[in-house]
């Protein structure tokens, strides 16, 4: 029973009497030892969770922070009357609002993944992908452009169309 309780207890170390000195000595010595390091452990760890906490609560307000500024973004994407899409460097594009739908006459499912050339007539697909590629290579797009834009429809629109190319988080820029 006394064993027992002892072990219950969990102690820092056992004297077995009688004792010598030398030995009271280290046992005392390595009990302070483990002592201060258990403290310390604990100390440790109750720092480190505090800490977690903190950071998580930061994350999930810079989430938040996030999140709130993309359905923004989208909001104003989508209800900007101006058309706007977004093209990778090989011509594919990556994203239009509705006003650009609207403006060549098809739907975001016609339009995604495909080469932007596609909403011009077949006659003209070729000087857009040039175009297209020159803009990539040179670095840069001409600035603003107003002209008479014919589309793969056969209706022809007046455009005001500004050009640039922005960078992306993959690293690959966007025009």
């Amino acid at each position: 029973e006394l064993l027992r309780q002892a072990a219950e207890a969990t102690p820092s170390g056992y004297l077995v009497k009688p004792f010598d000195e030398l030995e009271l000595s280290a046992t005392l010595t390595m009990a302070v030892h483990k002592h201060r390091a258990d403290r310390a452990t604990r100390e440790t760890k109750t720092l480190l969770e505090k800490t977690v906490v903190e950071r998580t609560q930061e994350l999930a307000r810079a989430s938040d922070g996030l999140r709130h500024s993309e359905e923004l973004l989208e909001s104003v994407w989508d209800t900007v009357s101006e058309g706007m899409r977004l093209t990778r460097a090989d011509g594919t594009i990556y994203r239009v609002n509705r006003a650009y739908c609207a403006l060549v006459g098809m739907t975001r499912a016609q339009l995604d993944g495909r080469h932007s050339s596609i909403v011009y007539p077949a006659g003209r697909a070729q000087k857009h992908m040039d175009y297209h590629r020159q803009c990539f290579t040179d670095g840069e797009a001409a600035r603003h452009i107003e002209r008479m834009l014919p589309l793969h429809d056969g209706r022809e629109v007046w455009v005001a169309m500004s050009h640039r190319l922005l960078p992306s988080v993959e690293g690959e820029p966007r025009l």
